[in-house]
Formats: C-alpha cells, sequence, structure tokens
C-alpha cells in the first residue's frame, strides 16, 4: 500500500482515502478528531487543528499530503463540501439530543422516547456518513464475486446470520464464518476473485486482526462494516461502510449496522431479481412441503 495518495484518487470521498493510506498514531489523532467533530473541523486552519489535537502543525499537514492533497487549504476545502452534502442529505432528520440524557432521570415512557430519537438517529446517520453510491458499488461488488465470505465474531453473529439468510435467497456461494475455528478452513482457497465482507467493532479482537491477514494475503476485495473510518482495521479496505452504535443505555445499539445489510440487501435482490425469485419459489415450495411456516 502507498503511503500517500496518488492525484489519480482525487474523485474518491475523504473516508475512503483514508482507507488507502498508513497512519501514524498522531496522524490517526487528527483524523479521529476530524471525523468526530466535522462541522467545526472543517473550518479549522491547520494551527487550530493541531492545537485541538495536540500534535505538530507539520503532522496536519502531513496528514492532508497522505490523503492526496498538495495544500492544506485543498484539504480543508474537500472537507467542506462533503460536509454541506452531508448536511443537505440531512435536512429532513430532526433529532432530539436532550432526550439522551441520563436514563436514570427518566420514566419509563420518556426512556422510550430517547429510544425511538436515538434509533432515527443512528439509521439516518447511516446514510449520511455513506452515501448512496457506495451502497451501490458494494453491492456490484457482491454481486460479481466468485465467492461471498460474510464474517463476524461475538456480538456480530447475529448480524452475519441475517445477512447470510438474504444473501442466499439471491445468489449462491455465501459462506458465513462466525467463530474462529471455522476461519483458517474455510479461508484457505481464498482467490482475488472473492469478495469478503467483515463486520466488526472496537475494540477489535486478535481473531479479526487475523482474517484480516488472511484475506488481504489473498487478494480479495475486502469490505468492512464498522463504526469508525480511522480504526484499525479499514486500511487496505475497498469499501468501508459505517454505522454508529450509540444507545442510550448499558449496550451498543445494532439498528444502524442492520440499516446498512438491508440497504445492500435492497439492492442486490433488485439486481438480482429473477435468481432471486427462482429461489424463493423453491424455498416456498419444500416448506410447503414439509409444513413450515
Amino acid at each position: 500500500m502507498n503511503e500517500n495518495i496518488q492525484n489519480d484518487k482525487g474523485s474518491l470521498r475523504i473516508e475512503e482515502k483514508i482507507c488507502q493510506v498508513k497512519l501514524t498514531k498522531s496522524e490517526q489523532k487528527v483524523l479521529d478528531f476530524i471525523m468526530v467533530h466535522r462541522e467545526e473541523a472543517c473550518y479549522f486552519t491547520s494551527s487550530e487543528l493541531a492545537e485541538a489535537t495536540r500534535v505538530s502543525g507539520a503532522t496536519v499537514i502531513r496528514v492532508a499530503n497522505k490523503l492526496g492533497f498538495s495544500k492544506f487549504s485543498q484539504f480543508r476545502r474537500e472537507l467542506q463540501s462533503e460536509m454541506l452534502h452531508q448536511r443537505q442529505r440531512g435536512s429532513e432528520v430532526s433529532s432530539s439530543p436532550e432526550l439522551l440524557q441520563d436514563i436514570r432521570e427518566r420514566n419509563e415512557r420518556e426512556i422510550l422516547e430517547a429510544c425511538r430519537a436515538k434509533h432515527t438517529q443512528n439509521i439516518s446517520e447511516a446514510f449520511i456518513k455513506n452515501g448512496y453510491d457506495k451502497y451501490i458499488r458494494i453491492a456490484d461488488l457482491i454481486i460479481g464475486a466468485e465467492k461471498v465470505f460474510l464474517i463476524g465474531y461475538r456480538m456480530a453473529t447475529g448480524t452475519i446470520d441475517f445477512f447470510g439468510r438474504l444473501l442466499k435467497l439471491c445468489r449462491g456461494n455465501v459462506i458465513c464464518i462466525t467463530d474462529v475455528g471455522m476461519m483458517t478452513e474455510e479461508l484457505y482457497d481464498l482467490t482475488e476473485r472473492d469478495c469478503v465482507v467483515l463486520i466488526s467493532f472496537p475494540r477489535y479482537s486478535e481473531n479479526v486482526l487475523m482474517t484480516l491477514e488472511l484475506v488481504k494475503e489473498k487478494g480479495s476485495k475486502l469490505v468492512i462494516l464498522t463504526e469508525k473510518i480511522t480504526g484499525s482495521i479499514t486500511n487496505g479496505a475497498d469499501y468501508v461502510l459505517l454505522a454508529e452504535r450509540s444507545g442510550v443505555s448499558f449496550f451498543n445499539s445494532y439498528l444502524g449496522m442492520m440499516a446498512n445489510v438491508e440497504m445492500l440487501m435492497s439492492i442486490i435482490s433488485n439486481k438480482k431479481f429473477e435468481e432471486t425469485e427462482r429461489r424463493l419459489e423453491i424455498r416456498e415450495k419444500y416448506l410447503e412441503r414439509n409444513k413450515q411456516y
């Protein structure tokens, strides 16, 4: 992987560029800050950004250079442009931050209303952060692959099972891996014609890192569904789909990630309409014969 993005990558969104560069800890700190505080950070000067992240000004400039911008001002303009597009896509979405106060201060109805508001926000942000074009490109990648491997451990296993059951109704050669014991056996015959979709969230386990190492060695296409574009697992991915996990209680919310899966499946099933219809008819015939409803 080249340390810097070349100029011919200029059409990529900033989040996609981040996946293709190798960052130091200080550089990742800068990008983490920008991704979390986009609305403010897109107007910062390089000096202000350096002060906010407690790194040197040279580090901030180096981040812009690695992402393919010859000047920090170009990087800032691109951030502002992407922020404007995100605002336009999210202009119809209203959220109520005041609903997300300490849950202990709320009665049951207020808790339910806070959940509704947060769930709406998380699902809407999946659209806003990723953009429609990315969903379409990933769907095409999955459709065109020789084999598709869906991988997720621990809390991601439910999403993988859901994704796999739907995808198998649209195409063949879909392998779901939810146990590390299956990983080396199933991925042994990976090729560059295959696509791997990995769902994982911080803190990333050694199993996830080992899986990624094997996938990259095989040269397969890689799609990662996660929470942060600057996470340690995104480097080298062909595509990264982001989902917000924050909730109103002690546990994380996975609705944003499920929304990503449903959007992908809606596109895939439409593009593979005839095969999906044929597979559904076959399944229905056997379900009817065995009285399974």
